[in-house]
């Protein structure tokens, strides 16, 4: 069906949408609608004939899918114990960074609270999912749990207070760690067990994960950051990847539901990651 075709289909064509019917029973209609230029991004700018029937949109986009135990993806989890550090701040901003960079990106939010996935949902160009790997296997994890097979990173964001079993069930599928902390004294001795922890972890030392650090949420000249700096000395082995700032570029993207546009802000920082990252 072309182009054309699928406009005397629907009118929501013309407002931007593909529209596909696929009637399981005479009593049951389902409707798929998929933005049309996140359409054209994850299956090319070429793809214009779509089948209406037997085959539907849905079938012909799960065939695009790779279980996230075979993506060729760079899996990237954000990653803290303790709660209020700044990991979906991050996570979101990592996520707008690359795609900036033109890269295919896929955010996967595993914490019940959404917030990231609630930010992503109306950002076109960012597919998302919200995904609870507690009281998986591991087997039903890479059954379940699925992403375009055009993707280059996805990005996850994770839950605070997190059991033992669910780190296994978060370090299975990843290639990166990032870890982000506040400069506070509290923060820090907090994480010290987990990073410790984490370390210890056969997984992680069977699967070469790299670990990374992002001292978040500082303030211009924050005095507190030499004894930060001073403390992940201990920790050679992973990179300190730089310093986020308390900023509203990052806060405000929240409210607006758009991707955050960090290019003026922490370069250094930015700058770090992406070539860690490669």
């Amino acid at each position: 069906m072309h182009k054309n075709e699928l406009e005397t289909l629907s009118p929501l064509y013309t407002a931007g949408f593909f529209v596909t019917e696929n009637f399981k029973n005479k009593h049951q209609q389902r409707i798929i609608l998929w933005n049309a230029n996140q359409f054209k991004r994850l299956f090319g700018h070429n793809a214009a004939i779509y089948e209406i029937g037997e085959k539907s949109l849905l079938s012909f986009v799960k065939q695009r899918q790779t279980s996230i135990a075979y993506s060729k993806a760079k899996k990237i989890i954000v990653l803290n114990l303790k709660g209020g550090v700044g990991k979906s701040t991050f996570s979101a901003s990592l996520a707008s960074k690359l795609l900036s960079q033109g890269h295919t990106v896929e955010l996967i939010d595993f914490d019940k609270q959404q917030s990231t996935n609630r930010w992503a949902e109306s950002i076109e160009v960012l597919p998302n999912q919200s995904y609870n790997p507690s009281l998986r296997s591991l087997s039903n994890i890479a059954v379940t749990l699925k992403v375009n097979t055009e993707t280059d990173y996805v990005v996850i964001d994770s839950p605070a207070n997190f059991s033992e079993s669910d780190l296994v069930r978060y370090l299975r599928y990843v290639d990166y760690i990032v870890i982000p902390m506040q400069p506070s004294p509290i923060d820090l001795h907090a994480s010290l067990p987990f990073i410790n922890n984490l370390i210890e972890k056969h997984i992680f030392k069977s699967r070469k994960i790299k670990i990374g650090f992002v001292i978040n949420r500082c303030v211009h000249q924050d005095v507190r950051l030499d004894r930060v700096t001073r403390l992940l000395r201990f920790f050679r082995q992973f990179k300190t990847l730089g310093i986020m700032s308390e900023s509203e570029v990052y806060q405000q993207p929240f409210m607006d539901k758009k991707l955050v546009d960090a290019k003026n802000i922490d370069p250094l920082l930015w700058d770090s990651v992406i070539k860690w990252l490669e």
